[in-house]
C-alpha cells in the first residue's frame, strides 16, 4: 500500500541509489533515471523523444514525470516541436490519471532550470500530479517539505500498467 515517508528519508534513498550506480554529485538525476542507472517507481511509456515514468518518491499517488530523453535544461533549448510533444503527452497522461484514479483535477508543471538549485532538476521535464483533496494549491503539492508517496515495485507497476492501457 502506498505510504508516506519524510524527505529525508527519500533523499537518503535516492542519494544511495546515486552512489550505488556510481553517480557522480554533478551528472544529471533524470539522464541517471532516462539511462536505467537509477530506477524509477516504474516506467509508463517510452518514446524517441521521452520518457515517461512514477518516480520512487512523487508529491501525491499517481504523480507522473514526463522527462525529454536528451539533455536539454529550457524550454527555449528544447525547441517549439519537442515541447508540443511533451504538452501532447502530458495532456494524454493527465486524461489517463483522471480515467485510473478519478482525481478532482491535475496539475501539470513543466521544470527545467537550466541551473543548478537546491531540490530541482535541471533537466527539462514535466510533472503530472492527480490532486484528491480540494485544498490542495501548487504550493503544498509541488514540494517534498510535506512528505512524499512511495510504495512497493509490483503497486507501482501495477499502476503504470493501469495507466498505459488508459492512454
Amino acid at each position: 500500500m502506498p505510504r508516506i515517508v519524510e524527505r529525508a528519508e527519500a533523499i537518503a534513498v535516492v542519494t544511495a541509489s546515486r552512489e550505488q550506480a556510481g553517480s557522480v554529485t554533478d551528472s544529471c538525476l533524470m539522464c541517471e533515471i532516462i539511462r536505467g542507472d537509477v530506477v524509477p517507481g516504474a516506467v509508463v511509456a517510452e518514446t524517441p523523444e521521452l520518457f515517461v515514468f512514477l518516480p520512487r518518491f512523487g508529491v501525491r499517488w499517481g504523480h507522473v514525470v514526463i522527462a525529454v530523453r536528451d539533455h536539454v535544461e529550457t524550454l527555449t533549448e528544447a525547441g517549439v516541436a519537442r515541447w508540443a510533444t511533451l504538452c501532447e503527452r502530458a495532456y494524454f497522461t493527465q486524461a489517463a490519471l483522471s480515467a485510473v484514479l478519478q482525481p478532482l483535477r491535475c496539475y501539470v508543471a513543466t521544470l527545467g532550470s537550466g541551473r543548478a538549485q537546491p531540490m530541482t532538476c535541471e533537466h527539462l521535464h514535466t510533472h503530472v500530479v492527480p490532486i484528491h483533496e480540494p485544498g490542495d494549491r501548487p504550493a503544498r503539492v509541488l514540494t517534498w517539505e510535506y512528505g512524499v508517496v512511495t510504495a512497493e515495485p509490483a503497486e507501482f507497476e501495477a499502476l503504470a500498467s493501469r495507466l498505459r492501457a488508459a492512454v
